[in-house]
Formats: C-alpha cells, sequence, structure tokens
C-alpha cells in the first residue's frame, strides 16, 4: 500500500487504526457523521514545504501556495484512485479541517515523533511538514508504532514569543494571534512583534535540535521557486495564500505592528 501511494504523489505515509484514535477524535469536526460512515483505518500522509530559509515577516507555512489546495487537491486525486482499485471501499480525504487528530495519528502510523510544541517530527524534513488524512472503510492491516515524543529540552517553551508551550496559555500563541480579527491588546501586539511574523510563528521550529538536519525539498505540490512569497507586503497578490482567510483587514493590521517599530 505505501508504494502505491508513493506512486500517487504521497511518499510520506503510513497507517493506523481509526479504533485506535477514536477515543481521541476532536468531537467540534464532524466526527459523528465520520462514525456513522464505518471508518476502519486512516492513511497519514506529510508534505515537506520548507525551502531554503531567507528573510521573511511570514512563517514558512504560508511562504508557498496554500496547502489546503495543493496537498488537498493531491489527496483527493489519490482516493478517487484508491476507490478506482477498490470499488467496494470508500476512501475520505481530509486535510486540516477534519476530526481526526492528525499529530497524534501521524505518530501512531510512525511517520514521526510528536515535540514538545505539539508538532509531528519526521525522520528525514522535521516538523516542516503538513498533514493529511484519508479515511476508508477498507480493513487495511497496519503495523503501529508506539507514540514517541521529543526529549523534552525545553528549548522551545524557553523561545517561544507567548510563553505558551509546556503550560496552558495556548490563546497567546503568536501564529493564533496573527490570526485574530479585530483590536489586539497591548501585550497581544508584543507577542507578535516578538514572533517577527505578519503572519504565523516559525520559533518553536527553528529553534529545535530536531530540525538542524532537515532536508530541504518541498514537495511538488507546492510549485516552483517562483512561487514562493517570503515577504508579505500592501501589494502582495493575496491570491492562492492561506493568510487570505481572516480577511485583508487582518493582514493589513499585521503588517502595520512592523511599520510602526521602523
Amino acid at each position: 500500500m505505501k508504494e502505491f501511494l508513493a506512486s500517487l504523489g504521497l511518499p510520506i505515509s503510513g497507517i493506523c487504526r481509526f479504533d485506535s484514535i477514536r477515543n481521541h477524535l476532536l468531537p467540534f469536526r464532524a466526527a459523528e457523521k465520520i462514525e456513522q460512515k464505518g471508518i476502519k483505518a486512516v492513511i497519514m500522509t506529510a508534505f515537506p514545504y520548507c525551502r531554503e530559509d531567507t528573510y521573511s515577516n511570514l512563517a514558512r507555512f504560508a511562504r508557498v501556495p496554500d496547502y489546503h489546495h495543493t496537498a488537498g487537491e493531491i489527496l483527493w486525486r489519490a482516493s478517487e484512485t484508491l476507490a478506482q482499485h477498490h470499488p467496494n471501499y470508500n476512501f475520505y480525504p481530509f486535510i486540516d479541517n477534519s476530526p481526526i487528530p492528525e499529530v497524534y495519528s501521524a505518530a501512531l502510523a510512525g511517520i514521526g515523533i510528536i515535540g514538545e510544541n505539539g508538532l509531528l517530527f519526521t525522520p528525514k524534513y522535521g516538523s516542516w511538514v503538513v498533514l493529511g488524512s484519508i479515511l476508508t472503510d477498507m480493513n487495511i492491516p497496519t503495523e503501529e508504532s508506539p507514540i514517541s515524543r521529543c526529549n523534552n529540552c525545553g528549548i522551545c517553551a524557553k523561545e517561544c514569543p507567548g510563553a505558551c508551550i509546556g503550560g496552558n496559555k495556548r490563546k497567546y500563541c503568536a501564529s493564533a494571534l496573527t490570526q485574530k480579527k479585530g483590536i489586539l491588546q497591548a501585550a497581544e501586539v508584543e507577542i507578535i512583534r516578538g514572533g517577527g511574523c505578519a503572519w504565523g510563528c516559525d520559533i518553536c521550529q527553528q529553534v529545535c535540535p530536531m530540525n538542524r538536519t532537515t532536508v530541504i525539498a518541498p514537495h511538488e505540490c507546492f510549485g516552483s521557486e517562483q512561487q514562493h512569497v517570503p515577504i508579505l507586503t500592501n501589494t502582495t497578490d493575496l491570491s492562492d495564500r492561506i493568510y487570505t482567510w481572516r480577511g485583508v483587514e487582518t493582514i493589513k493590521r499585521n503588517l502595520s505592528l512592523f511599520e510602526e517599530m521602523e
């Protein structure tokens, strides 16, 4: 199966049993509908997106075309092909917006380990990946891996501008704050500035020792170097970019926070 998935544009994949993650489903994302479809297995996939690092005011995942569209299209095509080869079964692709606990499922499927910052770290590409899944009512044989976690060296927690790692302060995550609409509090402004990005935040990934030897080879779905946009400005073409989903005003507000520092 993994070789077949690789031929469909999914070279990084693993499979876990649905029963193994049933108690970890995210209840606010249509979990009940998933339960009704008789799902037996979850195919987890990872899409590396990182290019060579340069100065940027965007988190790396936001510098490439929106993964919901690009990686999502790969998953849809793969699901259609799987259904053609296995007509008695159904295959449902998801990326990001699903009841599947993606990081936990991917670790269980053997794709990587869970970091202190809650992200999945793959052996080759580190945490510079986005995750996707294909759910199926086909009973695919699996060899699940014990959940592995990092050694909690504490570097990411120490460097996090919002001090949100290792505690119950997720609302202060710089990446989440860049996506918050409306007027920001003074403390929230300082956290965003500390993250250094007008959209997202990469600090916990940049300082992690497990990311020091990662391979720079983005998945083909993220296009060419020319489609890589490292700098966001008020004149940047916003089409097919992940930072458009909260509206132009949110982007302009975030950019203004850094303009005020100049």
